[in-house]
């Protein structure tokens, strides 16, 4: 045998989907490795620009990172590296890439090839589909529609829940055949969660807002949400928790503010963070390769803005909330109480004997009225609507 021969080449597949994750076997793959041989020691937590990823890459990685977004931009959708790359430096820089450029198709699911049993990597190619030159020509203008039609473009916060209202009003959660980039949301108008993800950065990036995507695991399913930083504050979004169709709310109402610009105390009590690289269900799986700063301010909050947040619960108080809303001829409310006290409230207004909300409801309306409601123990939250046939 010559040296050449033991050059086999080696291939393989990984699909880094949102919300469920394709399992995959590859021959020999190599063990999951240390993220120390992919990873600047001195990297910084940072989210003011869109390369948050590549800003923690090693210097061998970023290179192949380069010359992925390289090859992106004239329009390629795979790349042989100039020189063979480690397995852990290809994880790393394809994961990066993927997550810093919505705007590229296609690049959840890749193949490679390599030699030494999968050890060093030679190749890699995406699945962009053969129209998705013209397709990204029709994304970019559904989206400059919507950047265009922005009521509020000089507030950070209002361009953002106007993103966020946007996504979620003209996608429907489920299954497309684009459903892990942004064509499933801007052409198909039907996604999961790293479509909505990766929709939400493309518009920030947009609008000059700092966004990431962050992928990790909901509800014991693979998920993708963001990382967004106003004013030097950091907020974790989901818009796809945002979204009735997928959370099978009952409560009537059109979307949920539950996980828009929220802290730590309330994200992650639901969303595991996966800070490696490549498919944590694999050998092709590189942990501990990325940071995440913290997120503690509540300011952003939704219901915090809005007036209807809660520290405490006493009933009069809420049943003061109740009469100022239906006086302003709101009856779909959402309001918040703080977690230590959230289940004492849901169960004061809606257990026992006379649940407190017969006595709200008969403090405004007359005639038959009937209410839908949801609550939240993992957010506090309480959304109801009330239909009634006639009010004071």
């Amino acid at each position: 045998m010559t040296n050449r021969l033991t050059k086999i080449l080696w291939a393989g597949t990984l699909l880094l989907c949102g919300c469920t994750v394709a399992p995959f076997s590859l021959p020999t793959a190599a063990s999951s490795a240390s993220a120390s041989a992919a990873v600047s020691p001195s990297v910084q937590a940072e989210t003011d620009t869109s390369g948050f990823y590549y800003d923690q890459l090693n210097q061998n990685a970023q290179s192949l990172y380069t010359q992925l977004l390289a090859a992106a931009d004239s329009g390629q959708h795979s790349v042989t590296f100039d020189q063979p790359a480690s397995q852990s430096d290809f994880l790393c820089a394809m994961t990066a890439f993927s997550r810093d450029h919505p705007e590229v198709p296609g690049t959840s699911s890749w193949s490679w090839t390599g030699y030494q049993g999968g050890s060093l990597i030679t190749q890699v190619s995406w699945q962009a589909g053969g129209d998705a030159s013209d397709q990204m020509l029709q994304v970019q203008q559904a989206a400059s529609q919507v950047i265009s039609s922005n009521p509020d473009p000089d507030d950070p916060v209002s361009t953002m829940q106007y993103f966020y209202e946007w996504i979620i009003q003209n996608t429907d959660y489920g299954r497309s055949t684009y459903d892990q980039d942004i064509r499933s949301v801007f052409l198909d108008h039907v996604s999961v969660c790293n479509g909505y993800a990766r929709a939400f950065k493309y518009l920030c990036d947009m609008a000059g807002i700092p966004c990431v995507v962050v992928e990790g695991t909901a509800n014991n399913e693979r998920h993708a949400w963001n990382l967004v930083t106003i004013n030097g504050s950091t907020y974790w979004v989901d818009v796809t928790w945002g979204d009735p169709l997928y959370q099978e709310d009952d409560s009537g109402q059109a979307l949920t503010y539950r996980y828009f610009c929220v802290p730590d105390e309330l994200m992650l009590r639901t969303h595991t963070i996966d800070d490696g690289a490549g498919d944590p269900d694999s050998d092709n799986y590189v942990s501990d390769v990325f940071q995440y700063p913290s997120c503690t301010d509540w300011s952003l909050d939704y219901y915090v803005r809005d007036g209807s947040y809660f520290t405490s619960y006493d009933r009069m108080s809420v049943y003061q909330y109740f009469m100022n809303r239906f006086t302003a001829g709101q009856y779909d409310l959402a309001l918040q109480f703080s977690l230590d006290v959230c289940q004492q409230a849901f169960d004061d207004l809606f257990s026992g004997d006379v649940p407190y909300m017969q006595t709200i409801m008969a403090g405004w309306f007359s005639g038959r009225v009937s209410c839908r409601y949801s609550t939240d123990p993992d957010t506090g939250v309480l959304e109801i609507s009330f239909s009634q046939d006639g009010a004071q």
